[in-house]
């Protein structure tokens, strides 16, 4: 792969009539580059000795890309089970089915993997391969690489411009003994990982990143069908501008019984269950977000008080308030299921 760049760099100095170098760590340079390697490589960082344009940056970018990407695609012998499964999965979302490497199925899936899916926002700051550095640098601080074995715990595969799909070990996220609510201590643990990747991811970029997450794959033929599927939720969640940014499949259900609804349709259900005046009342900004963090704690009304810094006769008061005003009690599971459903579509109606 360091021959591709070497013959990339000389190109480079012919068309810019500049210095190019190759250096294996980040030099204090404004226009450098990080080269993308097969797992296990040391980082290059490629400087140019002249100030760019953004087309220029852009260009080269472009060509970093292509020369990694072409060179791996024609020479299946330097994929590692990483690369390789990137690139099989490429096949399958495109062609139906592909040929499941050798490699890939010689892991040891008994160890689940726990896909999330990252989706960046349409106008990105930074590059794909800025981002996988990034997450790179999280999961390596925080113990998700293994040195001694020189193996990566866990699996980065670059789908599409917004999307990078993580898989880690499900071993690696939650605690050794679970309680007896192990499914929701477990959806619990994965979540809060996924803030704190998220949180990250923001504190470095500037911007807000969705990730959506599913139950442990056991298997790679699966791989498809769980992208599929998380890539549904975030559309899902924009299209109802669903204020999480951290969700399983699961916690989207509500939102697949209104996807097959049109925006009339949508505007009917409103209609029938809500006066004009309460209409307004569930668009007032107080309102709305004390209900969706009444909702997001279950119903619990110590814990939505807590969350929103209020005396807990407060919130009551609040409830009831909206009790009186539109006849509906959200302490009621009936009454709350009706309330969260409107609040959704009133938001859908509003995308639109």
């Amino acid at each position: 792969m360091e021959k591709n760049w070497i013959e990339l760099k000389q190109r480079l100095e012919m068309a810019l009539e500049a210095p190019v170098r190759i250096v294996k760590d980040s030099e204090s340079n404004i226009d450098s580059f990080v080269l993308p390697q097969v797992i296990g490589s040391d980082t290059l960082v490629m400087t140019i000795e002249k100030s760019l344009t953004k087309s220029e940056r852009k260009l080269i970018q472009m060509m970093i890309d292509q020369t990694f990407y072409r060179d791996l695609k024609r020479d299946p012998a330097m994929l590692s089970s990483i690369e390789a499964c990137q690139q099989w999965l490429e096949e399958t979302l495109s062609n139906g089915q592909a040929t499941t490497p050798s490699s890939i199925l010689s892991i040891h899936w008994e160890v689940g993997k726990v896909p999330l899916l990252l989706e960046a926002p349409k106008k990105k700051t930074v590059t794909s391969n800025e981002i996988i550095n990034l997450v790179n640098s999280y999961l390596k601080e925080n113990e998700y690489y293994d040195e001694d074995e020189n193996e990566e715990l866990c699996w980065i595969l670059s789908l599409s411009s917004q999307h990078l799909l993580l898989l880690v070990p499900i071993t690696s996220l939650i605690d050794e003994e679970v309680g007896e609510d192990g499914e929701y201590e477990t959806t619990t643990m994965v979540a809060s990982w996924a803030e704190g990747l998220r949180d990250m991811l923001q504190s470095e970029v500037g911007q807000s990143y969705r990730i959506g997450f599913t139950d442990p794959v056991y298997y790679p033929a699966k791989l498809a069908d769980v992208y599929r599927t998380l890539a549904k939720c975030h559309e899902l969640a924009k299209r109802f501008k669903w204020k999480r940014r951290i969700y399983s499949d699961r916690d989207l259900a509500m939102l697949q019984l209104l996807k097959p609804l049109s925006i009339e349709e949508l505007t009917s259900i409103i209609s029938r269950l809500w006066s004009a005046p309460d209409q307004t009342l569930l668009q007032d900004e107080e309102f709305t977000m004390t209900l969706d963090h009444f909702f997001e704690e279950s119903l619990n009304v110590s814990e939505t008080a807590r969350k929103l810094y209020i005396h807990r006769n407060t919130l009551l008061y609040r409830l009831e308030k909206f009790r009186l005003e539109t006849g509906y009690d959200v302490r009621k599971f009936d009454d709350a299921l009706i309330v969260r459903l409107s609040l959704l579509i009133i938001q859908a109606i509003q995308t639109k």
